[in-house]
């Protein structure tokens, strides 16, 4: 049985709960940032005290440390690890 995607409107995750993360990313550009480019990604990461984090270079990295003046990350939804597969 498949996970399905959960809005984070709906539910979160238990506190340091390995889970799938999609996050958007509005990148702001243009001589004004007058123009915006909306994209999507899946990563694995999990909340610690309230605040997203993901994995980062063997370490990791809240999620709002990453927005900035030109580029804005939001965790739209999660879901469940799936299972690992069982070894031979």
């Amino acid at each position: 049985m498949a996970s399905e995607w959960i809005s984070v409107k709906d539910r979160m995750p238990d506190e340091e709960q390995d889970v799938l993360l999609l996050i958007r990313e509005i990148e702001f550009y243009g001589r004004h940032l007058e123009k915006r480019h909306v994209y999507h990604s899946v990563y694995t990461g999990w909340r610690v005290d309230g605040e997203w984090a993901t994995t980062y270079c063997y370490g990791h990295k809240y999620i709002s440390e990453e927005v900035n003046d030109m580029c804005e990350l939001t965790v739209t939804h999660w879901m469940p690890l799936p299972e690992l597969p069982k070894e031979d």
